[in-house]
C-alpha cells in the first residue's frame, strides 16, 4: 500500500500579495520572504509568527541574503539592493513584531533580468555583492560591504561576440566564490543564450613605484600584495613575466599601498582600519598601526630626510629664542619618519615609523 502524500508541518500566513522569494537565515532560526508589492517579513521558525514585516521596496522582491549576524541584504525589481541592520534585541525570543530594521546602504543594480544578486562573505567580516549594471545588464558590477563601493563595473564588456552569441547577452543567474585553496574571487555567470561563462575578478584598488622605478607594487580587494620589476627587457605587453612575487596579507581589501622614498619600508591601508607596516626587501611584518575603528581609505608616507648634528633649518636664521625653538622644531618634524592614515571615520592618524 503507498504512503499518503506528504502534509506541510506548518503553513505560515501575513502576505497579501504573492511572494516570489524565500530564504532561511541564521542557523534556520528565522525565515525570509518577499512578496510583489515589496513587502519582506522575517518568520521565528520557533514561534511560527512574524517577527518583523516592512515595505522594503517599491517592487517585487527578488532576493534576500544574510550578511552577519545583524545584517541582511534585499533585492528587488526597483533596481535597488539594500542593506538593512537589525535592531540590537531583535533575535530575543518574542511573539511580537518588533521595529523596522534601519537602512544602511542601497547599492544600485539592474534587475530587468530578474538576476539575483550573488553575495560572498569574508573571514574578515566584509563582503562582496555582484548584480547586473542598471544601464547595460548584460553586464556585472562588483560591490563591497559594507561601504557598499563599486569596485568592478561592466564585468564582460570585453567579451566579444562568437559562435552565434550576441555581445549583448543578457546575464540571467550569478554565483561568486573563491578559487579552491585560494582568495581568488571567481563569478560563475549564466546568460539568456544558455551560455555559462566562468570569470576571475582582481580589483586593483592602487599602484606605487619606487623612487628608483626598479619595482612597483599594486594592492587589490583581495590580501594579496603583488611586487613588479621594472628593469626587464620583457615589461611591454608581458605583464605576467614582470611578477617579482605575490604576498598574502591577514586581511582582504587593502585600499593603498605606499612605497616609502628610501624603498626600506612599504605601508598599506585595508577595510579593516589598520594600517600595516613591511620590509620592502623581505615583506616581514613590521608592524601594525591599529587606532581607527572603519575602513581606511588612503596614507601616504614622508619622504626620508636626514640632518647632522647641529644642523638648522637653512630656509631662515632665527632671531630669537621664539623664533630658534619654532626653527628647531621644524627641522625635527622633517626628520621624523611620519606615516599618514584616514578614511570613513573622518579622522587622521600621524605615526612615527621605522
Amino acid at each position: 500500500m503507498s504512503r499518503p502524500p506528504p502534509e506541510p508541518v506548518y503553513v505560515l500566513r501575513g502576505h497579501e500579495a504573492e511572494i516570489h522569494c524565500v530564504k532561511f537565515l541564521w542557523n534556520n532560526e528565522y525565515l525570509a520572504t518577499g512578496d510583489l508589492s515589496g513587502r519582506l517579513c522575517l518568520w521565528n521558525l520557533s514561534t511560527k509568527r512574524a517577527r518583523a514585516s516592512w515595505k522594503a521596496h517599491s517592487e517585487s522582491i527578488l532576493a534576500i541574503e544574510s550578511w552577519q549576524e545583524d545584517t541582511l541584504l534585499s533585492q528587488a525589481r526597483d533596481n535597488k539592493t539594500i542593506l538593512w541592520r537589525l535592531p540590537q534585541d531583535f533575535r530575543v525570543q518574542s511573539t511580537e513584531v518588533g521595529p523596522e530594521p534601519e537602512q544602511i546602504a542601497v547599492l544600485d543594480v539592474g534587475s530587468m533580468t530578474f538576476c539575483r544578486m550573488a553575495l560572498l562573505s569574508t573571514e574578515e567580516g566584509t563582503g562582496f555583492i555582484a548584480a547586473p549594471n542598471v544601464a547595460e545588464p548584460y553586464m556585472v558590477d562588483l560591490f563591497a560591504l559594507p561601504s557598499g563601493k563599486r569596485l568592478l563595473s561592466r564585468i564582460g564588456s570585453s567579451k566579444p561576440a562568437s559562435k552565434g552569441i550576441p555581445s549583448n547577452d543578457m546575464c540571467m543567474a550569478i554565483k561568486l566564490f573563491y578559487a579552491q585553496s585560494t582568495t581568488n574571487i571567481m563569478m560563475l555567470a549564466g546568460y539568456e543564450s544558455g551560455t555559462v561563462r566562468l570569470w576571475a575578478l582582481r580589483s586593483v584598488l592602487s599602484l606605487d613605484l619606487s623612487s628608483d622605478s626598479s619595482f612597483a607594487l599594486s594592492s587589490s580587494a583581495d590580501n594579496l600584495i603583488v611586487k613588479y620589476a621594472l628593469v626587464s627587457d620583457n615589461i611591454v605587453g608581458n605583464a605576467e613575466q614582470v611578477v617579482l612575487a605575490s604576498f598574502k596579507t591577514k586581511r582582504t581589501g587593502n585600499s593603498m599601498v605606499r612605497i616609502r622614498d628610501d624603498g626600506k619600508i612599504i605601508g598599506t591601508v585595508g577595510w579593516d582600519g589598520k594600517a600595516r607596516i613591511f620590509s620592502a626587501k623581505t615583506f616581514k611584518p613590521l608592524a601594525v598601526l591599529d587606532y581607527h575603528r572603519d575602513s581606511l581609505y588612503t596614507l601616504d608616507i614622508a619622504p626620508v630626510m636626514t640632518r647632522s648634528v647641529g644642523q638648522t633649518d637653512a630656509s631662515s636664521q632665527p632671531t630669537s629664542s621664539t623664533a630658534l625653538t619654532i626653527g628647531s622644531r621644524s627641522v625635527e618634524r622633517k626628520a621624523q619618519h611620519l606615516l599618514a592614515c584616514a578614511g570613513k571615520d573622518e579622522r587622521i592618524s600621524l605615526w612615527d615609523i621605522y
